[in-house]
């Protein structure tokens, strides 16, 4: 009886749990399981396309709006400095074109700086500034030539300034000998000077 006990106790006393194979911890997905999760998987990621596609399309929309307003911002600071450079050149109009300040048609004479290597610091030159159409549309144009090529009717070097333009609308400040308030005419047309003040609108095509 004592043996008997003290196995048992020696039984009870060493005996340990065995240990469970990773095997058994390891549990799969079902089916069902993993077809919900793909499931939701799928919705997310759609829904974050989207949200994602959205905001490239208005980066997008916005890169293009700044570019443009950048276009007509250097367009219109171009106009600004021929039209500060502008001078009455040859008045008589008796062998070079006549300068030109109506609503549609800007045709000035103005002084352009060139580079030092031609022995001088300014030259005169004949600015011509006008709507004209291409193969994409419209677009507004300067096209620059010297008093030379002016007379004899060349065309002298044509720039594109600004793609798209609707309508490029020009009018005159002009202070009436009676009154107070200021008129705005579409043609200028005392040619022996210049206007003073000058409006430009330029409309682009949506």
């Amino acid at each position: 009886i004592r043996r008997q006990k003290a196995e048992g106790r020696r039984q009870k006393f060493f005996h340990f749990p065995l240990p469970l194979s990773p095997f058994r911890l390891c549990q799969g997905l079902t089916f069902v399981e993993l077809l919900l999760a793909v499931t939701v998987f799928a919705i997310l990621l759609t829904g974050l396309s989207s949200h994602l596609r959205g905001s490239v399309v208005a980066w997008r929309r916005v890169t293009s709006s700044t570019e443009a307003l950048q276009r007509v911002r250097v367009t219109i600071d171009r106009i600004t400095r021929d039209l500060a450079n502008a001078v009455v050149f040859d008045p008589s109009k008796t062998w070079q074109p006549a300068p030109e300040f109506s609503s549609a048609r800007l045709l000035c004479y103005t002084v352009q700086p060139v580079s030092s290597e031609t022995g001088s610091l300014s030259q005169v030159a004949f600015v011509t500034y006008a709507v004209e159409s291409t193969a994409s549309g419209t677009a507004l144009t300067r096209t620059v030539k010297t008093v030379q090529e002016a007379a004899a009717g060349q065309e002298g070097r044509k720039e594109r300034l600004l793609d798209g333009v609707q309508a490029f609308t020009l009018q005159y400040g002009v202070w009436p000998q009676t009154g107070d308030r200021l008129e705005w005419k579409p043609i200028w047309e005392d040619l022996a000077k210049l206007p003073k003040l000058v409006r430009l609108t330029i409309a682009l095509t949506a």
